[in-house]
């Protein structure tokens, strides 16, 4: 909706904008010491399994363990991987693969489906099916060009995607056929937007640690967030070049490239990188990780902090090459590299919010030749934009959260719509963490005011906080400020449903608490005798027809198990 007007008194929206998209998950399949992969599964059991024998040999891959089918497993066999696409939009997936024959060199034609499936649900929808049957050789899935998931599972707090393939070895003593994966990575676009500091900016030779240090007066500012560097050298330790340049590393692109001389493993530099507010997806590439024989091992130390909490880098938010390795927050250099390559680059995203960045830099090598001359680039940073904020013409309260018993009813108004497709409701215990709990559809376009209202039937206790995501026809999404409402715990001995209206005509309501969780509710006339039953009720709100019973008094009986309640009610 590329005008959405909610006539409130205070309400604001959070307004999507660039399309840059930041490392959700790269997953290399780096076992552990029981060579096993965290976080990566497969069905039915034990049908896959981790080798670096025949790894893959593609330029900027990682060439170490990667997945493969079973030879044993027969059938279909699937692995797969579990993201969170909640406030992410466009994601893209790409991986590399291997067919490896059957007997005689006979092709393994069996087609990949591509597959997700939402929040823990069973049913798989498949968007993708690899029809590539190249068989020996490694290639990139689709030619390298990024499959799209689609945009039914954006926005959820856990999406499963599988890689599905459905084959037999008939004779596993003389058959070996088989599929391998390797080098996952799924990218996605914060729907917020990206904040980008660009070194192409600065000045040739420029040195961020005067120009934008700690006691800068103009420090770099991007969107309102300011960069503040400072460096830290060990005893006998000395930068050589530490400026902004476009000569050592990637001849014409600029970055913050540093050259340092003396380190060992224990006695290095600190980089150190500040900023005035916490920002999410904080990303950047560093040029150059490598060894140089005899010379020197670079050793990247990398912790991330919010306001003084660590927030470590994970594996698989760390995408390397076979050039170097990461693992427990330090990434070392494995092989020498041409400057100029990109085999020794690698890049970094922080999965939670930072407030600050400390690298600290040393040479590991035993010989340190030519005073281990070592060197590194930082290239350009970004991060999630913050939630820009517009005031929205103001003529009526319109986003409402009221409690009615033990349910919670939101309405709210726009007075113009264009291209909306439908709204979104979106629900949180904390505020900040928020799962689509509904949707409402839109009225496309329309210059009429339009009402809209969803009923929450299961809010829990404490304070349930409500937003709308109102979603264009082109997936364009925008958020409203937040509204809250608080459930109070059931006291003890206090009652789990209230019956209205106690003199009826056509229905009386059951109203249940969030303490009643599901009940068995009875209707008996005067004489005791059972009119009506339902079992397992679990919406918080039960209505019951009676404009059939006879003129009387009638008794509601509510039980849960643990407490049995009974209510009166007049049928007129």
């Amino acid at each position: 909706m590329k005008q959405l007007y909610f006539t409130l008194l205070t309400l604001f929206v959070l307004v999507s904008s660039a399309s840059a998209q930041v490392l959700l998950h790269h997953e290399n399949f780096t076992t552990t010491g029981t060579g096993t992969v965290a976080n990566v599964f497969m069905e039915p059991a034990a049908s896959w399994g981790f080798t670096t024998t025949g790894a893959n040999t593609l330029p900027l891959s990682s060439k170490g363990s990667y997945a493969r089918s079973a030879a044993t497993a027969a059938g279909a066999k699937s692995l797969f991987v579990i993201i969170s696409t909640f406030g992410y939009s466009k994601a893209t997936i790409t991986w590399d693969q291997f067919r490896n024959p059957y007997k005689n060199n006979f092709p393994l034609n069996a087609s990949v489906e591509l597959q997700y499936s939402i929040n823990g649900g069973v049913t798989r929808t498949t968007f993708f099916t690899s029809t590539n049957n190249t068989n020996s050789i490694w290639n990139k899935v689709n030619g390298g060009t990024p499959i799209a998931l689609p945009a039914a599972a954006m926005g959820m707090p856990e999406v499963r995607i599988y890689w599905k393939i459905n084959f037999t070895n008939a004779n596993t003593s003389s058959e070996n056929a088989y599929y391998a994966i390797d080098d996952i990575t799924i990218t996605a676009t914060p729907e917020t937007g990206i904040s980008s500091f660009d070194w192409a900016t600065r000045a040739i030779d420029e040195n961020p640690f005067v120009v934008s240090g700690i006691n800068a007066a103009s420090p770099y500012t991007v969107d309102g967030v300011t960069m503040r560097w400072s460096a830290a050298l060990g005893t006998g330790v000395t930068h050589e070049i530490a400026k902004v340049d476009d000569k050592n590393f990637k001849a014409g692109t600029k970055s913050l490239t540093l050259v340092q001389l003396n380190a060992t493993a224990t006695n290095g530099s600190t980089i150190q990188l500040d900023l005035n507010k916490a920002v999410e997806d904080l990303t950047f590439t560093i040029f150059d990780l490598d060894i140089t024989a005899d010379q020197f091992a670079d050793k990247l130390s990398i912790m991330g902090y919010n306001n003084g909490t660590q927030v470590p880098l994970t594996k698989n938010k760390v995408r390397t090459t076979s050039y170097n390795q990461f693992a427990s927050s330090a990434v070392s250099g494995l092989a020498n590299n041409d400057n100029t390559s990109a085999e020794g680059d690698v890049t970094f995203s922080f999965p939670k919010a930072v407030t600050r960045i400390v690298i600290q830099y040393h040479n590991t090598a035993t010989v340190r030749n030519a005073n281990g001359r070592q060197g590194i680039a930082i290239h350009n940073l970004t991060w999630r934009k913050e939630q820009q904020v517009t005031v929205l013409p103001v003529e009526l309260v319109t986003f409402n959260a009221n409690r009615h018993h033990a349910t919670t009813i939101l309405d709210w108004s726009t007075a113009s719509e264009t291209d909306n497709d439908r709204f979104e409701i979106e629900r949180s215990h904390d505020g900040r963490n928020f799962s689509k709990i509904g949707e409402v559809a839109g009225h496309g376009n329309s210059n009429r005011k339009s009402f809209y209202t969803f009923t929450d039937n299961r809010p829990a206790t404490g304070i349930n906080y409500y937003r709308l995501r109102q979603v264009d026809f082109d997936g364009t999404a925008t958020y409203s400020k937040p509204v809250a409402i608080k459930f109070e715990a059931a006291k003890a001995g206090a009652a789990i449903a209230q019956v209205y209206p106690t003199i009826a005509a056509s229905q009386v309501t059951v109203g249940l608490t969030t303490a009643a969780g599901t009940t068995d509710i009875t209707i008996l006339d005067a004489a005791g005798r059972i009119v009506a039953q339902y079992a397992q009720v679990s919406e918080r709100e039960h209505i019951i027809p009676v404009q059939n019973l006879q003129t009387g008094v009638y008794f509601v009986t509510v039980n849960n198990g643990q407490v049995r309640e009974t209510y009166r009610f007049l049928k007129k």
